[in-house]
């Protein structure tokens, strides 16, 4: 390539560090992504910290049927969990009435269960203000 050995030499010696550089820089970045991603993921006891327990229900569905139901709602922040103690009764109350507007045909649908699930969140999240439902569970669901 040139005649001066040194120069070869020392031309690939920067080209080397340069490409070494390059790639601690790819590696540096792509494992702090994946330390970053790995943060979000809440513990179980920050889980349980931002989970909201609705005292178990018994009522009418549309129709004959009865349901009873344990609901608890998981919630993005304690806050959230605060306002919903002080909303207690505002969400026993939002509860009842999609419940006492579904039917049990609709909850043995196969997607039934999750639909609503997705009308209790959207519902309840109409009138938070300091957090949001992200997710509710069904401990306990009985229809008769």
């Amino acid at each position: 390539m040139f005649q001066n050995k040194l120069f070869n030499f020392a031309l690939i010696l920067i080209i080397s560090i340069a490409m070494l550089g390059v790639v601690a820089i790819v590696g540096i970045n792509y494992l702090g992504k994946s330390e970053a991603m790995a943060k979000k993921v809440p513990s179980a006891k920050e889980l349980a910290e931002s989970q909201f327990a609705v005292e178990k229900l018994t009522t009418n569905l549309s129709g004959s049927s009865l349901v009873q139901i344990g609901i608890t709602l998981q919630l993005d922040s304690t806050k959230g969990v605060e306002e919903l103690e002080l909303r207690k009764s505002q969400v026993k109350d939002t509860i009842t009435q999609i419940l006492h507007a579904t039917t049990q045909v609709d909850l043995q649908k196969p997607d039934g269960i999750q639909k609503l699930k997705e009308q209790i969140k959207e519902n309840i999240n109409k009138y938070l203000q300091k957090g949001k439902v992200v997710d509710v569970y069904f401990p306990e669901l009985v229809v008769q």
